[in-house]
């Protein structure tokens, strides 16, 4: 994950898709922690193809955990933003939850 792939431009002129853009930033560690935190078994068992049946508020406080992480680090060089949202945060997270269940 230590190159970046497609820019937030990219994303927004649909020129990648939302999970393509995704998943870019997703590393081990990202993907340990979604394991470890939400659940693998949980992810692999959720039936909503967004995992929206897995609480938003547990997705949010595992987003905090991202802040200062190289995922988000891309998130801003993809955007070219000093930050990230937490929106743009819990979809990294859902992007290793993809990844887990085996659907990226």
């Amino acid at each position: 994950m230590s190159e970046l792939r497609f820019t937030r431009a990219d994303y927004m002129n649909r020129l990648v898709s939302h999970d393509d853009y995704y998943d870019q930033f997703v590393n081990a560690v990202v993907v340990d922690m979604v394991s470890r935190r939400i659940g693998a078994e949980r992810v692999k068992a959720s039936a909503d193809p967004h995992f929206n049946d897995i609480p938003l508020r547990e997705w949010d406080r595992l987003a905090d955990t991202l802040i200062n992480s190289n995922a988000a680090r891309l998130v801003c060089q993809a955007t070219g933003w000093n930050g990230t949202t937490l929106a743009e945060r819990v979809c990294v997270l859902k992007a290793a939850a993809r990844r887990i269940r085996g659907v990226s």
